[in-house]
């Protein structure tokens, strides 16, 4: 039988390294944050096909072939994708970098390289995902009269 006060142990952190504090703390809510600007732009991207419905009405009116109409919206949708991955390794590299120095060769010794198979991946479908965004609303558009997309609200 137990008796009086138990003491319960208390947990302490402490940062001992700042780029530790970095790679723990503020990086995880980077890749957060720029998920949620990922998924925004594909979001408006196929909103922004929606949204535009009544000018690509207009085109087609004045003459645009459907298949000129979905090069043009497969050309948007590749420059937001090209745009974004050119973006994330300007910014995604570095940082790649900065955790890779700090936990991995600081500790085992291992260099750092730039790390060509996951950012063909990660590229890939990047691309993929842009291209695919559009698909739905190009056939809409497609499959739509002059007359409907030029009344659309």
């Amino acid at each position: 039988m137990i008796t009086g006060r138990t003491k319960i142990p208390q947990i302490t952190y402490s940062i001992k390294h700042p780029l530790i504090f970095l790679c723990f703390i503020i990086i995880p809510h980077f890749y957060v944050f720029f998920s949620y600007l990922f998924i925004h732009a594909m979001i408006q991207n196929n909103m922004g096909v929606a949204a535009k419905m009544k000018e690509y009405g207009g085109m087609r009116a004045i003459g645009m072939s459907n298949r000129q109409l979905v090069k043009m919206i497969i050309a948007e949708a590749g420059t937001y994708g090209i745009s974004g991955v050119i973006l994330g390794c300007i910014i995604g590299l570095p940082m790649h970098w900065v955790i890779y120095v700090s936990l991995i060769t600081n500790i085992w010794g291992t260099p750092w390289s730039v790390p060509f198979i996951p950012l063909m991946l990660i590229i890939a479908i990047v691309l993929f995902t842009s291209f695919l965004a559009i698909r739905g609303p190009a056939k809409q558009l497609q499959k739509m009269s002059i007359v409907e997309n030029i009344s659309v609200q």
